[in-house]
Parts: C-alpha cells; structure tokens; sequence
C-alpha cells in the first residue's frame, strides 16, 4: 500500500508540474494597456436616419490603434461601452468582430476601426438644434482590449459634438 500511496502522489505532481509549466510564461503576456494607445480619433453622432418621424443620432468613434511597445503584438480583441455625461453606468456595448491589429509592428498603426453604439437619440426637430435640445448629454466611449482572457483599459473619447454621415463618418457641412 505504501507504494501504491507513493506512486500515486508522483503521478500526481507530475501532473501539476506539466500543468504549471505552461503557466510560468504567463508573466510575460502582453499588457495592453501599456503597450497601445488610441491614435487619429475621429468622433461625432452618426446621423441614422428618420426612425418613427423623429431623428436618430447615434454615438460613434474611428479610431486607429498604435503599438507603442517594442515587439510586434500578434492581435487582440476589443469592446466599447457608452457611457452618459454623469451617468452611473454604461447604456451600450459594442464588441468590435475580429482580431484587432493582427501581427502590428512596434511602432505602426492598425487600419481605422469603426465603433458605433446602437442606443442613441430620437429628437423631433431640426438636426441643428439637436446639442441645444433638453435632453442632450453628451457620451463618452470607453475602450477595452482583451488578449488572452485578461481585459484592459485602451482609452477614452469624449465624442464630439457634431453630426456625421452614416455611410462615410465624415462631418456633416
């Protein structure tokens, strides 16, 4: 018995060391937090068209992401909330589909990524009028990134006070 005891007990931190292993490179994992920062932000309030007579306006940011590390990140996911000036909690998330800046070079810029909130506003009335009206408080967009199972802050973008098109995301003039 006292063999079985000891062979089983040897099976068993083999086990753990085969497992642990694996886990001691984990240290080395990428933060990104510290290793991309939001670049050419471009932010304002999608124009979505009349929805039951009354304007939709939608908050919405194209941003690029710049690794500022010095090795190239082999890609991560990313998440925005949208969060109320003085809110107590986000009112939308947007994932983001897709690996974000795959195989980005230290130093380089991913490609422009869209983010866009499906809450917004619905004010009858002239667009013009919309940042003047009652009811508007202005949005803030937090960013997150997620690599190996461990979320991180990106950044935030207090979307601007403007109108944009909906195909190109481009000011309305």
């Amino acid at each position: 018995m006292p063999f079985r005891r000891a062979l089983s007990i040897g099976v068993v931190c083999a086990a753990l060391v085969v497992a642990l292993v694996p886990a001691a490179g984990c240290g080395s994992q990428v933060q990104l937090d510290k290793a991309v920062e939001l670049a050419d932000v471009h932010s304002g309030y999608v124009d979505m068209g009349l929805v039951n007579g009354e304007t939709k306006l939608v908050p919405s940011a194209t941003v690029r992401v710049k690794n500022i590390s010095g090795a190239t990140l082999s890609g991560f996911q990313m998440s925005a909330t949208f969060w109320l000036a003085g809110g107590d909690g986000e009112k939308d998330e947007k994932i983001i589909p897709g690996l974000v800046a795959k195989d980005l070079a230290a130093g380089a810029t991913s490609d422009p990524i869209a983010i866009r909130a499906n809450f917004g506003y619905k004010l009858e009335g002239a667009r013009a009028d919309f940042f003047s009206h009652s009811l508007f408080v202005d949005f803030t967009i937090k960013v997150l990134g997620k690599v190996n199972g461990r979320m991180f802050h990106i950044g935030e973008i207090k979307v601007d006070r403007q109108i944009l098109q909906k195909t190109a995301a481009v000011p309305i003039m």
